[in-house]
């Protein structure tokens, strides 16, 4: 079964956006308080796993609720179409998404930090498979589509 693994990051940049471009005083605070998730996830790295559902639980999980149930009160105040109206119901679909891992917490909210530990993998072996994935992609392509027909030059008999 596939899910959508939404990103905390995409979720603030949308709130950044209009905080530096409109002043948006719903911006400004969601940033604040997207900020404050991103502290406990800094004082959670670096931990053993175990420490780190427990201060996730512990710091992370009321944050989130907080942010969900503000944001659920700002989004009637706010007018449709407007751009803090979009940025609201953009990030209230993904914080919906993003609940299992509050949940779990076993990983973090931001999807950058969740691809370097994937299976454990190193950096080299993780560009390695990449690469390999990259070529099988591009060899089914030339069989699926026919070997490209290679161009002759023709010279002009001059």
């Amino acid at each position: 079964r596939i899910r959508e693994a939404p990103c905390m990051a995409h979720v603030r940049r949308k709130f950044v956006d209009l905080a530096r471009n409109r002043g948006a005083p719903v911006a400004r605070e969601a940033v604040e308080r997207i900020a404050a998730l991103y502290a406990v996830e800094a004082e959670a790295r670096g931990q053993t796993p175990e420490e780190r559902v427990r201060i996730r639980q512990a710091k992370a999980k009321p944050l989130f609720d907080d942010l969900e149930t503000w944001l659920a009160r700002q989004s009637p105040n706010i007018p449709t179409g407007t751009p803090p109206a979009g940025a609201i119901r953009y990030a209230r679909a993904r914080l919906a998404c993003l609940r299992p891992r509050v949940r779990r917490r076993r990983t973090a909210v931001e999807r950058r930090r969740n691809r370097a530990t994937v299976n454990g993998l190193e950096t080299a072996q993780r560009r390695a498979t990449l690469r390999l994935l990259r070529y099988v992609h591009t060899q089914q392509r030339y069989i699926a589509h026919g070997a490209p027909r290679r161009r002759t030059r023709v010279r002009n008999a001059g």
